[in-house]
């Protein structure tokens, strides 16, 4: 699996380090962080072309460092050291659950997808928001085990980054807000509408200046 997983890696490199051709990345991903370092600030751009940038951009604000240094090559280094990041956290969400072997066979699938794979040759930012909603699952799972509020509000915090990179991240916290509402059946329904409702505010709170 090790072996497998450098082979992808070494595949997603290449792409890394080649120019940058990809339609969404020069369509918005990249143009919206080069008008943000051009104007010094971030600002919504009137006309039908660039209505992206009504949505949530935090990904867009990491890639503004390396357009920063001149390059296209930077971002897409990010996006792909952020795949790195989501392997390490499924392996490490993983191990607590199966032994390491298979844990690196979670790691392994998830990485040669073939989607993945091909993102991480880009300067998109689905590896960013995917890395966010590993870490909020884990931050949930810690806090249906051990009830500890403290991983209620880091999952609701790391929600919230991932909406901010993708919007569509919307759709993850309603999933972990029906895990919230089945993982404690055994409490009140005025509990549970309370945890979720704590769960909902913290999480729209991160994304609300972009709102």
């Amino acid at each position: 699996w090790i072996l497998l997983l450098l082979m992808a890696f070494g595949v997603m490199l290449v792409g890394a380090l080649a120019p940058e051709t990809t339609f969404d990345s020069l369509w918005y991903h990249l143009t919206l962080p080069k008008i943000y370092l051009l104007e010094h600030g971030i600002r919504y751009i009137p006309g039908g072309l660039l209505y992206y940038s009504t949505m949530p951009k935090l990904g867009e604000l990491l890639y503004v460092a390396g357009l920063a240094l001149g390059s296209e090559v930077i971002p897409k280094i990010i996006h792909v050291s952020f795949g790195l990041l989501t392997s390490l956290a499924i392996y490490l969400l993983a191990k607590k659950y199966v032994p390491s072997r298979f844990a690196l066979l979670a790691v392994a699938i998830f990485f040669t997808n073939i989607v993945v794979m091909w993102e991480a040759t880009t300067a998109y930012i689905d590896l960013i928001r995917t890395f966010f909603e590993i870490m909020a699952l884990w931050g949930l799972l810690e806090y249906i085990q051990t009830k500890k509020l403290k991983w209620l509000i880091e999952s609701s915090f790391l929600i919230g980054l991932a909406m901010e990179t993708k919007l569509v991240s919307v759709t993850t916290l309603a999933i972990y807000c029906i895990v919230l509402l089945l993982f404690r059946r055994r409490y009140s329904i005025i509990y549970r509408a309370k945890t979720i409702a704590i769960y909902l505010t913290l999480s729209f709170v991160v994304v609300l200046p972009w709102f």
